[in-house]
Order: structure tokens, then sequence, then C-alpha cells
């Protein structure tokens, strides 16, 4: 009880804990990367650093691997429907609605659905399972701490933003998706939480040596003093295009 008066009390030991939980959410989007990727090489003999997207030809027979997902995704959520009722809610949602509180186990579910789907070639992102478990993680750490209810969301966001940022190797990117997406608000009292969870986060996957998605892009051309004006000169007629 001393010990969750003190964190209540104290915004520094807040950022601490928050920290630890971007550790964790750090961790465990490592976990469903290489959950994902571990699908994606047994079912399509990929290399470990080779991306499926990226593969330029497929054998036909291994294209089975997508409907044998549909069957265990609907055998899933069938056996699912029928032990629990209620559906997962996400970090947003958490946060609009239910002041931060979220369940580990419908976020475990939410994020094997979205292993399966990805680990068995569907076009489906890992977003969403980093965000749930990462925001899940936040949610129970603060409820075990009996935090107020604007740290606990400001706890869904930091550990949902720290997943992202773990998962692309941005913490400044994390911690904008924490602020905008899932609290919504930028407040003094919610920077320091944020991104001391996207910074763990990010260097947890870097003592792991885990490799981020990384969006690699080349320049055809040098961009040169004309390009840079004519930068200048959409910004500038753009508010007068919007009142327009």
């Amino acid at each position: 009880m001393f010990l969750r008066g003190e964190i209540r009390a104290s915004e520094l030991w807040l950022v601490v804990i928050a920290a630890l939980v971007g550790a964790a959410a750090g961790l465990a989007t490592i976990a469903i990367g290489m959950a994902a990727h571990g699908l994606q090489e047994l079912f399509y003999n990929i290399d470990f650093d080779e991306r499926l997207s990226a593969l330029t030809r497929i054998d036909p027979w291994r294209l089975v691997a997508l409907p044998l997902g549909g069957a265990v995704l609907v055998t899933a959520g069938w056996l699912w429907g029928r032990t629990r009722r209620a559906t997962p809610v996400d970090p947003v949602e958490a946060n609009a609605l239910r002041g931060g509180q979220m369940s580990l186990r419908d976020s475990l579910f939410v994020a094997f659905q979205t292993v399966v789907s990805n680990g068995f070639g569907a076009s489906v992102g890992l977003e969403a399972a980093y965000a749930q478990i990462g925001g899940a993680l936040a949610s129970i750490t603060g409820r075990a701490f009996n935090l107020r209810r604007s740290d606990l969301r400001t706890f869904v966001g930091a550990g949902a933003g720290a997943a992202i940022a773990a998962a692309f190797g941005a913490p400044l990117t994390g911690a904008f998706y924490a602020f905008e997406i899932i609290i919504g608000s930028y407040t003094i009292a919610n920077i320091a939480p944020v991104v001391a969870a996207a910074l763990a986060a990010t260097l947890m996957t870097r003592l792991a040596n885990f490799e981020p998605m990384v969006v690699r892009i080349g320049a055809t051309q040098d961009l040169l003093l004309s390009h840079y004006l004519l930068f200048a000169g959409l910004a500038w007629s753009a508010p007068s295009s919007a009142s327009a």
C-alpha cells in the first residue's frame, strides 16, 4: 500500500514504471514478430532475413497455407465465442470509454489472431497485435498500482506507443501514436511517461538485435534549390486554396 501511494504521488515513479512497461512492450513486440515470421519461414520457406511481402515468386502449392490459416481462425473464433461473450477492447476504445481498462486474456487472443493471419500469409500487418499487447500490459500494470483514471489512460497510451516504437525502431513515431491515437491529447504530465516507454521499448529491440520493420526509400536524384522553391510555393498556396 505504501508503494502504491508513493507511485501515485510521484511523477518520477510514474516515469520509471512507464519505462519498465515500455521495455515489456518491446519484448512482447519481439515475440510477436518472431512468431509470425517463424510461421512464414515454415510455410513459405523464406530465410530469416527475408520478408514475405518482398518475394517475387511463391511455389503455388505453398498457397494452401492461406485456407489453412483461415480454418484455424474460424475454429479459434468459434471456440472463443463459446467461452467468452465479450468483444475484445482495443486501446483506443479502452481509453475513450473504459478509463484504460483492458483484458490481458482478450488481448492475447487478438494477438493470436493477428499472428496467425500474418504468419499464414494473409495481407495483414502486425500493428494491431503490437498495440493491443502493449496497451494491455500497461493497463494491468497500472491497475496493479491502483493508478488514477487519468494516469491509467496515459499508461495505456504509453504501452501501445512503446510497442509501435519497438516495431518500427522509431521512438518519436511511437510517442506521437500514443498522443494522437490512443490518449488523444498532449499535456505536460503525459509527455515524460510516454517518451520514456517509447525509448525503453526501442532500446530493448536494440539489445535483442531485433531488426524492426524499416521502409527503405531511394531518391532518384538530389534535391536542388529549385525543388525547395517549388515546395515553398506549394506550402504558401495551400492555405489560400483551402480557404477558397
